[in-house]
């Protein structure tokens, strides 16, 4: 599914309380006086009935358009990790392992690159290099007070923070990549 209809129909609903409801207040707010023996008519607006009344229901709109925004980011972050997908099995695998990924190119971003300094924050990072995998990253680590003994961790970035991939099918075959390129 491409986008969420239910963050679209909130999106618009609350557009729609926004107008109706101004429409509403300026409405609530004539005050049609009726004076004198000729019986003159004279319509009036009272103003804090106006703003009492358009502030609460552009408020309720404003609330409501910034629900529709929260479920389309929860959705897009889901369908960019596919959470669905990578579900943990009992053996302690994802789903990634079953399927057959085949290679692209691709570029790490400045934010995966910020999770992954912020997740070994504790070590010294000799290297990133995006595998040929989307999503999965080889990262040299190094203890700082440590000899010069790199250790080669295979993390996915696909998620909301740095993870280190536990499938032994999807890791060997970034780790065989990685051999086979340096």
């Amino acid at each position: 599914m491409e986008g969420n209809i239910i963050g679209r129909i909130l999106f618009y609903v609350g557009i729609v309380v926004m107008v109706v409801g101004v429409i509403l207040a300026y409405s609530m707010a004539n005050v049609t006086n009726y004076g004198g023996p000729a019986g003159n008519r004279e319509t009036t607006i009272q103003w804090p009935i106006f703003f009492h009344t358009a502030i609460r229901a552009v408020i309720a709109g404003l609330l409501l358009i910034g629900f529709s925004e929260i479920i389309k980011l929860l959705h897009s972050i889901n369908s960019k990790t596919g959470l669905v997908k990578g579900t943990t099995t009992n053996t302690g695998a994802t789903d990634h392992d079953k399927d057959e990924e085949q290679p692209t190119e691709w570029k790490l971003s400045k934010t995966d690159e910020e999770k992954i300094y912020e997740a070994y924050a504790d070590k010294a990072i000799l290297e990133i290099i995006p595998s040929s995998f989307e999503g999965y990253c080889i990262v040299k680590l190094q203890e700082y007070d440590g000899p010069l003994d790199p250790v080669i961790k295979v993390v996915d970035i696909g998620g909301l923070s740095v993870q280190e991939v536990a499938g032994a099918v999807t890791r060997k075959k970034i780790l065989d990549w990685y051999k086979e390129q340096y």
